[in-house]
């Protein structure tokens, strides 16, 4: 018996292989008339005869499958070896009730399909039950749906985020609105009593006064909490990653906070790195910092003390700790302080009031940058807050003009020191530029280096970074020449040739006094 080109097994008659080969020839005849259903659409029989049984299909079913000819033979029951596992026992199961129920004809159903080559088809399927002389036959055709299935769950999951901003956005209104609209009442009311109660004392007048301003200095941070934060959600502001210094991040923090806390006698210690730098747009950093150490300030009684510190998170991440010794949040208060859709304040210590915007904005710069946030809190005793920033990493400069030495320097800081980028130059404009863009936690400087010599280039790299701590270590024939650079804060030099088990223990030193 010749073997039929549509089938993995063999018909049990010659008429039925014909009739088969008639059916398939007429479905790929049509589907090559619509190019757009031939890699979408197959055609498959699956017949019964007595103990016999046999599958059928249309030649593009290889191809939309993705199967290739050699795994052919896994059609021979069908498509069961093909089924995701997920979807295998319902599949059949509802084959088995169309096999063997007499009142079922019809099934349409959806399931998927595990290509050969990894991934999945979304397949919908229709198949109709038919039993002459003998012969029980499924035919059923199959619509590949992939592309449709995820632009549907993609409009899904659209609408569905379209709907969750719909309602905050009317909520938030709504809270908004009213949190807008109650200072002015009394503002209104204050002002009146002031235009029109000519017997108000000095003193009375000055309370009206001073509670106008606060009101109105209140709504004014209000209003620009809310346009920051819209602007940042709805990626308006643009975000001008920079390498930053997290220690000046904080002392600039604190600088615009002095006032405040002098007048609540609270002292500020902090304990941060000078030599870690995080990649931040440093107007938002700085205000994320700046929202929360006011919070710290507001909530924390008179002579009390708040701490500011600084811990390698992870080798992304750097993570900053604002813990205050204040009247803590109450427990029933907690799941609401990042929520605006439900607004938690209440007032200071001193009656410093609050719009209960600010976290969330905090939240959203710092989400926005990568970071996370939380927080750990007890009533009367205080809160910590930590959030992480993205981290710069650490690199040490070599500035040497002799190739060789420059290649040995940077395999024994590699080996010796990992977790430190290792970058190289051989002449000192290079340097600077270097210098400028990564801010290096060590240098090592040949002082006869190219173009400028070693005091130069201190120079110069002090007048575009100022403030520049960060070790510098000479490299030099020459010990007394570390003399010339001591004015300008260079301490330490490795003499040549170098011994490179004494330049590994200086650099660890160097290294551990910095960062420990």
């Amino acid at each position: 018996m010749e073997e039929n080109k549509y089938s993995d097994n063999e018909v049990n008659s010659e008429e039925n292989q014909s009739d088969q080969q008639i059916v398939f020839e007429c479905f790929e005849k049509f589907v090559d008339g619509f190019p757009a259903i031939k890699y979408d659409v197959f055609l498959w029989k699956y017949q019964i005869f007595k103990k016999e049984k046999n599958f059928f299909y249309s030649k593009n079913l290889l191809e939309i499958l993705g199967i290739d000819i050699s795994e052919k033979e896994k059609l021979s029951n069908g498509l069961i070896p093909f089924i995701a596992e997920d979807d295998l026992s319902d599949y059949q199961s509802k084959f088995e009730n169309l096999l063997n129920n007499d009142d079922t004809t019809l099934l349409e159903h959806e399931y998927k399909i595990k290509k050969p080559k990894g991934g999945f088809l979304y397949i919908l399927e229709k198949i109709i039950k038919s039993k002459e002389n003998g012969v029980l036959t499924l035919t059923g055709l199959s619509n590949d749906i992939t592309i449709f299935k995820r632009s549907f769950s993609s409009l899904t999951h659209t609408i569905e985020n379209l709907k969750e901003q719909i309602f905050s956005r009317d909520k938030f209104l709504s809270i908004l609105s009213h949190d807008l609209r109650a200072p002015f009442t009394s503002i209104i009311g204050f002002t009146e009593i002031l235009l029109n109660d000519n017997s108000l004392s000095e003193k009375e007048r000055n309370e009206f006064l001073t509670y106008i301003q606060d009101s109105a200095t209140n709504q004014l941070q209000f209003v620009n909490y809310i346009l920051d934060w819209s602007n940042i959600k709805l990626g308006r502001i643009k975000l001008n990653p920079q390498k930053i210094s997290l220690a000046n991040l904080v002392y600039n923090s604190i600088s615009n906070l002095t006032g405040m806390s002098i007048r609540k006698n609270i002292e500020i210690k902090t304990q941060v790195d000078d030599s870690i730098h995080i990649k931040v747009d440093e107007r938002l950093a700085l205000q994320a910092i700046t929202n929360l150490l006011s919070n710290s300030i507001k909530f924390t009684p008179e002579g009390k003390k708040i701490s500011i510190y600084s811990n390698r998170f992870n080798k992304d991440f750097v993570e900053l700790i604002i813990k205050d010794e204040g009247v803590g949040i109450p427990e029933e208060h907690r799941s609401k302080l990042f929520n605006l859709d439900n607004l938690f304040t209440q007032k200071g210590t001193k009656g410093e009031k609050g719009s209960g915007v600010g976290l969330s904005l905090v939240k959203e710069i710092v989400e926005k940058h990568g970071g996370q946030i939380w927080f750990y809190s007890k009533e009367n005793e205080g809160t910590e807050f930590h959030l992480t920033f993205p981290s710069m990493e650490d690199v040490i400069l070599i500035i040497e003009p002799d190739q060789k030495l420059l290649e040995e320097l940077r395999k024994t800081l590699t080996e010796s020191f990992w977790m430190f980028k290792t970058i190289t130059c051989s002449n000192s404009y290079k340097a600077l530029e270097l210098a400028l863009e990564r801010i290096p936690a060590l240098i090592l400087l040949n002082p006869n280096v190219e173009l400028m010599d070693g005091l130069e280039f201190i120079k110069s790299l002090n007048e575009i970074i100022p403030n520049f701590s960060n070790p510098i270590v000479l490299l030099t024939e020459n010990p007394k020449e570390i003399e010339k650079y001591q004015p300008y804060g260079v301490e330490k030099f490795i003499t040549k040739p170098i011994d490179f088990n004494k330049f590994t223990e200086m650099i660890s030193e160097i290294l551990c006094a910095r960062h420990f």
